[in-house]
Order: C-alpha cells, then sequence, then structure tokens
C-alpha cells in the first residue's frame, strides 16, 4: 500500500464538528473548516467506508492530511470477495481530521458541494 497525498480540494487539518450521513450508496461528509467554514464533500458509489476515533490508526501519515492509497490491500480484499467488480473503478481514500479522527472510503467519485 501507498499514500500519496491528495488535493480533495478542501482541507481537513484543524477541521471541527466532523458529521457523516450514508443513505444508498452515498456517503456525505460534513465539517467546519480551520477558517471555521462549512465544508460538503459527497461521495458517490460508496463500497466501503470506516470511522476511526484514534487519528493513530495510520501511524506513518500525517494526521492532517488527505491521501489516496494507491496499490490499496483493501480494495484487493473487495475485489477478492466480489464487492468490486474488476470493470468498476473505485478509488481508495484516506481523510485525516487531526484529532477528530480519520475517514477510509472506497468510492467510484466524489464531489465537493461546499
Amino acid at each position: 500500500m501507498q499514500f500519496e497525498p491528495f488535493d480533495m480540494g478542501v482541507s481537513t487539518a484543524d477541521a471541527e464538528h466532523v458529521a457523516l450521513e450514508y443513505r444508498d450508496n452515498r456517503l456525505t461528509l460534513t465539517f467546519l473548516d480551520w477558517r471555521e467554514q462549512r465544508r460538503v464533500v459527497r461521495f458517490d458509489d460508496v463500497v466501503a467506508h470506516c470511522w476511526y476515533c484514534e487519528s493513530e490508526v495510520f501511524p506513518k501519515i500525517r494526521d492532517d492530511t488527505t491521501y489516496q492509497v494507491l496499490d490499496s490491500d483493501l480494495v484487493r480484499r473487495l475485489l477478492e470477495c466480489g464487492a468490486v467488480t474488476k470493470t468498476q473503478e473505485v478509488h481508495h481514500y484516506v481523510l485525516c481530521f487531526n484529532a477528530e479522527g480519520v475517514l477510509e472510503v472506497v468510492v467510484g467519485s466524489f464531489q465537493v458541494l461546499e
């Protein structure tokens, strides 16, 4: 697995009031960024997601950055169990929110709404 810093169009550093809503294979992430501006990111075609309350779950990466995971073990396992097909395009992201926690998602696409 390789973690590459990824510019998603929003900064997760010093974010607060992180909230998640999952419905119909869509995950909506809402939070206040370091400028106290409301940010909303919608993830579509969600295959897997997990919220970790502990920011040290991935000890070799910064706790205030967003990453795309290349050569992902998780995506490989999802392929093996049939949750993802070989023709389906998915991306594995890890969004680190300092002490707030870490969001791990495997999705088809995302869109910054606010």
